[in-house]
Order: structure tokens, then C-alpha cells, then sequence
């Protein structure tokens, strides 16, 4: 298949068995792949991302996530070498609290989606630098960084437990475009970060709060207030057990497009 194969535009081999060198035979034969699906493969490591790096410039799509054997560096080499990316999931790699990878997707910011799911190394302040650089730059006369807006349409940082408000504050003011934010399991989040943060992102849609149970009613009122009421469609709350009725009233009062609203397991 490896020798038959070279005109593939799209190809999935989501948890198949491969061996690497064939893994590696296909991505170097193919280099019109536009989307490109490796999750769970354990054949997949960083000299895998090399290959990718440089033979796939077409690249716009790539799943490696739940690839046990690669880690952060070899996701600096794809996106550094793939500059058309715009859809990168990653979910459970590792070493993503190194700053150079970071650096990397921050200069290229060619990313609309991005999943970081359950990646355990992920701190505040790798997203402070996904957000603004290493170097940061600030204009003096707003007091606010000078680094281009970045292309996110949604960001999936689900389990990322790590994670606490600075990581949502240094999104503040940086992801206007964003669309879907998912945040489920992330316990340390309170109130304050998105009193910071929602009045910034006038486009989303969806928003998964699962399980973030420090959030109280305070949440879902600058929710209500915030401009992404005309957009958001989805929103989840399940186990988040200190909202009550009042909150929710807000919402559902304020909302006028929300379609799915997943309260279980709440004290709703």
C-alpha cells in the first residue's frame, strides 16, 4: 500500500497497528496530504513529526493525539515545517511546558483549532506563551501587548488540570475570534478569571465547564451580561454543583440562540 500510494490528499490510520517504518514510507511518499489522522498510533514518535515536517508543506490537518511515543518537540518540528496548518490535535502529548515549542506555534499562529486535551504538563504560563510569546511586548500607552491576535476559532484544553485563572486571563483580549473553548475538569478555575475574560470573546458558541467545580452563580451572571450572548449555543455545567436557579434564570433569559444546556449532576 505504502509503494501504491502516493496521491493521497487524506488519509486516517486512527488506531491502526502500523509498523513505523511503513508509517513512515506512506508520509514521505505522500507529499500532497492535506489532512492526515495518526491517533493512538504507538508507531508514531518525533522522527515521525521530522518526516511530517518535511515532507507534508500541504499540511492543514493533523490528528496525533494519544501518540504515547513523541512528545512536544516533535510538534515544534511539524508546526515549524507545516505552515499551513490550521487544525493541530495533541491531546495527552507530553513536555508542553517547554517554552521553544511554545514559541513556535506563537510565531507561525496559523492555528484556528488547536486541542491540548489532558496534556498534564501544560502550566499558566505555556499559555501566557502560546498567547504572547517568551519576549513579551508591551505598548505603554494601553498597557496591553503589542503580539497580533491569534486565529483560534476553538481551543480544547480539556483535563489540563494544571491549569488555574492566569491561563484564562492571558487569554483575555487574545482570542477574538474564538468560537469554542473547552475547559472540562479544569477544577482550580474560579469566578474571577472569566469576569477578565468573556467580555472579550463576542463570537463563541460553545463552552464546556464541566466538572469546574469552584464556579459559583457570579459565572454564569457575566455570562449573561457578556457580548457572546447573541452566539452561544451550547453550554455545559454538568457537576458543577454551586450554581443555583438564579444563575441559570440569567442565563436562559439572556441567551437568545442557546440550544444545548447539560446541567446534570448539578444542584440545579
Amino acid at each position: 500500500m505504502s509503494k501504491a500510494c502516493q496521491n493521497l490528499i487524506g488519509a486516517s490510520f486512527e488506531g491502526c497497528k502500523l509498523e513505523q517504518p511503513t508509517v513512515h514510507r506512506l508520509v514521505t511518499a505522500n507529499s500532497r496530504l492535506v489532512h492526515l489522522n495518526l491517533s493512538g498510533l504507538k508507531s508514531v514518535n518525533n522522527t515521525t513529526c521530522r518526516h511530517i515536517a518535511d515532507s507534508c508543506m500541504n499540511l492543514e490537518t493533523l490528528d496525533v493525539s494519544y501518540c504515547s511515543n513523541m512528545d512536544a518537540r516533535g510538534i515544534k518540528k511539524i508546526v515549524g515545517g507545516c505552515t499551513r496548518l490550521k487544525d493541530l490535535r495533541t491531546a495527552e502529548c507530553r513536555g508542553f511546558n517547554d517554552p521553544q515549542t511554545l514559541e513556535t506555534i506563537f510565531q507561525v499562529n496559523s492555528l484556528e483549532r488547536l486541542s491540548l486535551a489532558g496534556c498534564s504538563s501544560l502550566q499558566d504560563e505555556s499559555i501566557r506563551i502560546l498567547m504572547e510569546g517568551i519576549e513579551v511586548d508591551i505598548d505603554p500607552l494601553t498597557n496591553k501587548t503589542t503580539a497580533p491576535s491569534r486565529r483560534l476559532k476553538h481551543l480544547d484544553l480539556k483535563r489540563c488540570t494544571a491549569l488555574t485563572d492566569r491561563a484564562i486571563v492571558a487569554m483575555a483580549g487574545n482570542v477574538p475570534y474564538l468560537e469554542g473553548l473547552e475547559l472540562g475538569h479544569v477544577v482550580n478555575l474560579t469566578d474571577a478569571a472569566f469576569t477578565t475574560f468573556l467580555p472579550t470573546v463576542p463570537n463563541l458558541t460553545h463552552l464546556d465547564l464541566e466538572e469546574c467545580s469552584a464556579l459559583t452563580n457570579e459565572m454564569l451572571v457575566e455570562l449573561s451580561k457578556a457580548p457572546c450572548t447573541k452566539t452561544l449555543e451550547s453550554l455545559q455545567l454538568s457537576f458543577c454543583e454551586n450554581l443555583s436557579d438564579d444563575g441559570l434564570c440569567a442565563i436562559i433569559h439572556n441567551c437568545s440562540v442557546l440550544q444545548n444546556l447539560e446541567i446534570d449532576n448539578s444542584k440545579l
